[in-house]
C-alpha cells in the first residue's frame, strides 16, 4: 500500500436488492378500470405473394446531390458573374478555401452519414415486412385451428 496509502479514497460498492425485495406504490384507482376485450381483425383476403412483393433499392442519387445540382442550376440562371476584377488579399484567400474545404468535408460526410441511413432503413423495412408476413401467417393458423375446434 505504501506510505500514504490511507489518503487514497475507497470506491464504494452499491449492492442493489432483487426484484422480489422492491416496494412499489399501489397503483391509483383512477387508472385501474374494467378490461375491455380487443377484438383482432382480419388480414385482407388480397394479400400479395412473396413472389409478387419487390424491395426498390435506395436510389443512389442522395439528396445532397441534387440540392447542389439545383444550387448550381440557380446559379447559371442568375449569371452571377462579377462585371469588373475583384481583389481580395491573399490571407482573406486562404481563409475562404479553408472555409470551401470545410463545408466540402461537411458535405461529403453528411451525404455519408444520408446513405447510411438510407440502408439502415431499407434493412429495417425488409426485416419489418418479414415480422408482418409470421404475424398474418400465424393469425391465418390460429383463425383456422378457432374454426377447426369450435366449428365457427
Amino acid at each position: 500500500m505504501g506510505f500514504l496509502g490511507f489518503l487514497r479514497k475507497t470506491k464504494e460498492k452499491k449492492v442493489l436488492k432483487p426484484y422480489s425485495e422492491l416496494e412499489f406504490p399501489p397503483m391509483p384507482s383512477e387508472l385501474l378500470g374494467e378490461e375491455e376485450e380487443l377484438e383482432i381483425p382480419s388480414p385482407p383476403e388480397s394479400i400479395v405473394p412473396k413472389a409478387e412483393k419487390v424491395v426498390e433499392p435506395a436510389s443512389k442519387a442522395s439528396p445532397v446531390k441534387e440540392i447542389v445540382a439545383g444550387v448550381k442550376e440557380a446559379e447559371k440562371e442568375l449569371k452571377i458573374l462579377p462585371k469588373k476584377a475583384i481583389y481580395v488579399k491573399a490571407d482573406k484567400y486562404k481563409l475562404m478555401l479553408g472555409e470551401i474545404r470545410l463545408s466540402k468535408s461537411k458535405l461529403t460526410a453528411a451525404e455519408e452519414g444520408i446513405e447510411r441511413l438510407a440502408e439502415l432503413k431499407l434493412v429495417k423495412d425488409k426485416e419489418f415486412e418479414k415480422w408482418r408476413e409470421s404475424l398474418e401467417d400465424i393469425q391465418r393458423k390460429l383463425i383456422f385451428i378457432d374454426k377447426t375446434l369450435f366449428g365457427g
